[in-house]
């Protein structure tokens, strides 16, 4: 049967033999899935950021994947793998420029409201460094999007 004091002492042994570079890539591989985890959880319904997104979880898989590939060696004379820190420095990008556009998209969203003409407008500023207004239906975006937002008690400062 399962002893759970038993169980705990292998499980802390196990831990205290552990090589300490192999603790750390664990610990890397499970703050990588952590932070796809909690940026799908606060993810904003916009394909930019959705997109963002996509690439924080493939970097993620990239640095499991280099973490898995690195020998179980003492970090005691042994230099860091540079793939492991290659793909923990393209994961950190990644994640910093997704929670630099989902901040952007909810400040974006906030002031233009919630319709689905809001929702294109944010697309649309958040995808380009500039956008030009051409085409009659961005136009009617922009229009509704503003109209809403003259409706609103917040328009004039």
């Amino acid at each position: 049967l399962f002893d759970a004091e038993n169980e705990a002492e292998a499980a802390l042994h196990a831990l205290e033999t552990a090589r300490p570079r192999w603790v750390l890539g664990q610990l890397l591989a499970c703050a990588a899935t952590t932070a796809v985890f909690v940026l799908r959880d606060a993810c904003i319904p916009l394909a930019c950021v959705e997109a963002a997104i996509e690439q924080v979880d493939l970097k993620c898989a990239s640095l499991v994947e280099a973490v898995e590939r690195t020998e179980t060696a003492d970090m005691v004379g042994v230099e860091c793998d540079s793939s492991v820190i290659g793909a923990a420095s393209s994961l950190i990008a990644a994640v910093a420029a997704a929670e630099g556009l989902m901040g952007r998209a909810t400040a974006l969203l906030s002031r233009l409201g919630d319709g689905e003409d809001a929702k294109y407008l944010a697309e649309r500023l958040l995808a380009a460094k500039s956008v030009a207004v051409d085409d009659l239906n961005e136009r009617r975006a922009v229009a509704n999007v503003l109209r809403s937002y003259a409706a609103t008690d917040g328009f004039l400062p």
